[in-house]
């Protein structure tokens, strides 16, 4: 077990040098993974672990793939955007340490290292966030929808922050200056979608606290089909 240990040590004492010496540069994951493959670590990777981002902004898709071990990643598998997630090898059984108590980053401080009880609270919210909704009360939906991801546990993110995060997602727009207050002031003065909320003039949005007519003018020049 020794020597396989040392030959380990060796084989990413040599890649770093590689990398060092210019042989590798700005290689992509994917690509690191792909080059370093299944070939001539057969005998030390048994595949690679797929590690989700532990955060409300990561899709469902990839936090349900947490977790995952396989061999071999397709290229559609390995196309995964860094701020999501990441492959990390996987040593055959009989080289592994058992290490009690391991841990994880997340929003909320450390967690267990199969993302504990924020995981399964993540992929709720993930779902609430994702599910099919009408444009039409894009507003309205996603008021309600922070409503609801309110009452599961911390996922690292404050009310006001769900909201935006939510409404960013729905209507693929950032509006720029207005904060989870004036959605809520927007959605009482009867306004159910952010579309509507583009088409306000500057009168009206100067209405809104913190909101003058420099600030205005920045929101009524945003692209509205972005």
């Amino acid at each position: 077990m020794l020597k396989m240990l040392f030959r380990l040590l060796r084989r990413s004492s040599s890649q770093s040098s590689s990398y060092s010496k210019g042989k590798v540069h700005n290689v992509p994951m994917d690509q690191q993974v792909r080059s370093q493959g299944s070939g001539s670590n057969d005998d030390i990777i048994a595949g690679y672990k797929f590690h989700a981002t532990l955060s409300l902004h990561t899709p469902l898709k990839y936090l349900e793939q947490d977790g995952v071990v396989k061999k071999d990643w397709t290229d559609e598998e390995r196309d995964i955007p860094a701020r999501y997630g990441c492959l990390i090898p996987q040593v055959i059984e009989s080289l592994r340490l058992d290490i009690p108590n391991r841990k994880r980053a997340s929003p909320i401080g450390p967690v267990n290292i199969d993302g504990g009880d924020l995981l399964p609270s993540l992929k709720r919210a993930r779902a609430i966030i994702e599910a099919p909704f009408d444009a039409r009360e894009s507003l309205t939906v996603a008021l309600n929808r922070c409503k609801e991801i309110q009452t599961l546990p911390a996922v690292g993110m404050g009310s006001n922050e769900y909201l935006l995060l939510i409404i960013e997602e729905l209507s693929q727009k950032k509006i720029p200056h207005l904060n989870a207050d004036h959605y809520m002031e927007l959605s009482q003065q009867g306004l159910s979608s952010i579309d509507e909320i583009l088409l306000l003039d500057q009168s009206a949005l100067t209405r809104l606290k913190g909101i003058g007519p420099k600030k205005a003018a920045v929101i009524l020049n945003i692209d509205k089909t972005m």
